[in-house]
């Protein structure tokens, strides 16, 4: 008599991954222990350790649902689509977690996959103007400086005043010192 005593648990191939902003989508790989007599469906959904926001104009599109593993395969596909934007916010992560469906093969002890979303913005300033000009009967000047994308957190800009003109300090201008962005 043969005994059949191989265990069917279903996980995730891999517990980490990273993945680019402008990737599009990635695909989270599960897998059967051993080959399955019938399909067999596992539930997924969105961990809640997440720095990225899941939806439509966020970083990242899951809809929790199920995924089937067919009879006589051992692997099955849990699509992600990963959305570009353009603010620079520094790496995120999210997970998915398996979850058992009655009457399903037991979620195996790689339940959880977490994704890093790598931000691929930089941020660089520039002068809206490359050269600024007034008279001397006006009062003052403003020189103006643009970001390169949206920040999400503050920017301090550090700026030096070169005097390489014919106008002097104090005789034909006054700097006024600020903070910077």
């Amino acid at each position: 008599t043969i005994v059949d005593d191989e265990v069917l648990s279903v996980n995730f191939t891999t517990s980490t991954s990273t993945v680019d902003e402008a990737d599009g989508v990635c695909s989270l790989k599960v897998a059967l222990s051993t080959i399955a007599d019938e399909d067999v469906t596992i539930s997924f959904g969105l961990g809640q350790d997440s720095t990225a926001v899941a939806g439509v104009d966020m970083d990242f599109v899951l809809i929790a649902g199920s995924v089937i593993i067919r009879a006589g395969s051992t692997e099955g596909f849990i699509p992600v689509t990963i959305l570009d934007d353009n603010l620079k916010e520094g790496n995120e992560r999210f997970s998915v977690i398996l979850t058992e469906e009655s009457g399903s093969a037991p979620v195996g002890a790689v339940d959880r996959h977490t994704i890093t979303i790598e931000d691929d913005e930089t941020l660089s300033v520039g002068f809206v103007e490359v050269d600024a000009a007034t008279s001397e009967a006006q009062d003052s000047v403003t020189i103006g400086v643009q970001l390169s994308s949206v920040p999400v957190d503050d920017v301090s800009i550090k700026y030096t005043v070169t005097k390489d003109g014919s106008a002097t300090e104090g005789a034909d201008y006054d700097f006024q010192r600020q903070n910077g962005i």
